[in-house]
């Protein structure tokens, strides 16, 4: 009787286990509904909510207002030839931070064309151009940090993390090295 209860058990928690969905919100999106761009900017939006948001754009919107508001103006994003008209700025940096921040398969063009409802030929187009963008920005935003800056990070991430001599980590993203490190290769 016992052996049996345990198989019943067994069998319940491999089947919850097994369910993707077992924390997902009670209120989902409608995925028969046409992929709306400009709501999955919005605070409140209907399609992702804050925590689907950062990992589908690896940010917060809060992040990424700040990143449109500095490049909406670029003029790689202006009108060359009517008949092809971009789409908007923000529809353009939602593709690229959905690119970059894929990893393998998921950031291929015909993935991503797929998931925003554009041509792969468009995907090409917006990485070049937001990618020109941002790259305008490098002198403005990224920093070197301070001396006293850099000591103290070093010594917070060796505290938390057991790593010498780091100054910053990026998001989790894993990074190919052309050269396995002589110190903690394996890891």
């Amino acid at each position: 009787m016992e052996c049996v209860q345990d198989m019943m058990v067994q069998s319940a928690i491999e089947e919850v286990e097994q369910s993707r969905y077992l924390f997902r919100q009670p209120k989902y999106r409608d995925r028969k509904k046409v992929f709306n761009w400009r709501d999955i900017i919005k605070e409140n939006s209907e399609i992702f909510c804050s925590d689907e948001f950062r990992t589908e754009f690896r940010m917060t919107r809060y992040a990424f207002n700040a990143i449109f508001s500095l490049m909406n103006k670029h003029a790689v994003f202006k009108e060359e030839d009517i008949k092809r008209k971009q789409y908007a700025v923000q529809l353009q940096l939602s593709v690229y931070l959905k690119r970059i921040g894929s990893e393998g398969a998921e950031g291929k063009s015909k993935k991503l064309a797929n998931f925003f409802g554009i041509s792969q030929g468009t995907v090409r187009n917006i990485t070049k151009r937001v990618t020109k963008a941002i790259l305008s920005l490098k002198e403005e935003v990224i920093m070197w940090p301070k001396s006293s800056h850099r000591e103290a990070m070093k010594k917070e991430i060796k505290i938390l993390y057991g790593f010498q001599n780091c100054i910053g980590i990026i998001d989790g993203t894993i990074i190919i090295l052309d050269k396995r490190p002589s110190y903690y290769g394996d890891s």
